[in-house]
Formats: structure tokens, sequence, C-alpha cells
């Protein structure tokens, strides 16, 4: 058992700094009696804190279980059973609003890249093989966009 530093930022600017207990062996945090109130009384009243942990040097996310402890989020270390892209490197899959945004903006994009193709081949006076690289380049960037911002916008209604 460790006692490290603990963080949490609420959305609204207020930052709290704490001590908390870590234990190695499971990745467990626990946080004091006093800090843990808080938490529970500010997730009804707004939206939830980003909480983090200050472990060998690192500062690092911290996830609330249902028994009232944390577990450390290390990053490149998929979740068990895990198979999705998100999982396999590591990182927290965005959800709701924020994967709606991204769907609009790599929709926005990969049409940027396809209007671009257009206008090159379009404007191209001598074809050569770096008029056939461009154009390609920009059909590849503009379909990949496409794909990820669809993968991105499925399940919407």
């Amino acid at each position: 058992m460790e006692i490290i530093e603990i963080f949490v930022t609420y959305p609204s600017g207020l930052k709290i700094q704490d001590h908390a207990t870590f234990v190695r062996d499971l990745d467990h945090v626990y946080v004091p009696q006093r800090l843990e109130q808080i938490l529970c009384r500010s997730l009804v009243a707004e939206a939830p804190p980003e909480i983090s942990a200050g472990i060998d040097g690192a500062r690092l996310a911290l996830e609330q279980e249902t028994d009232g402890h944390f577990i450390v989020i290390r990053p490149g270390q998929p979740c068990e059973g895990d198979l999705s892209l998100p999982g396999l490197l590591g990182r927290r899959v965005a959800t709701g609003t924020h994967q709606h945004q991204m769907h609009g903006v790599l929709q926005s994009l990969a049409l940027l890249a396809f209007t671009a193709a257009v206008a090159v081949g379009c404007l191209t006076p001598v074809w050569n093989v770096l008029s056939f690289s461009i154009l390609a380049n920009l059909l590849i960037v503009s379909a990949s966009l496409r794909l990820i911002g669809s993968w991105l916008g499925r399940g919407e209604k």
C-alpha cells in the first residue's frame, strides 16, 4: 500500500487535490471518506469530474467501481475481452455527443478530400505519375475518412 496524490477536476473548473491509498497488486485506489462523500453528492448535482492519480511519476486516469474504490486505467493496456480497436489501443471511446461531433467532422473532411480530388482531376493539364498519385491519395483519404466517420455514426437514427 502506498499513499498517492489524487486529482479531481470538475467541468466548472473546480480542482481538488487530496491523498489516497494505492494497492499496487490490484491497481485499486481508495479515497478518503470525506472525498468519497463529496464525489457522491456532486454526481447528483452536476457533470461527473475527471479523476486521476499521480502514480510512478505519471498522471493516470481512474475509473470508479460500484463498491466505491477506483481502478487505475493504464494507457496501452487493453481491457479484458475487449477486441474493439479502441480497446486494443487501451483508450476510452468517446461516447454520445462526442461521437456525433467526430462523425460530422470526419464526414466533412471526407467531402473536402473528395472535392479536392475532383478539382485535381479537372484542373490537371498534363497527366503523369505525380498527378495520378495525388489523385489516388486524395481518393484513399476521402474513402478512409468516410468509413471511419460512418463507423462513429453507427447507431444514429
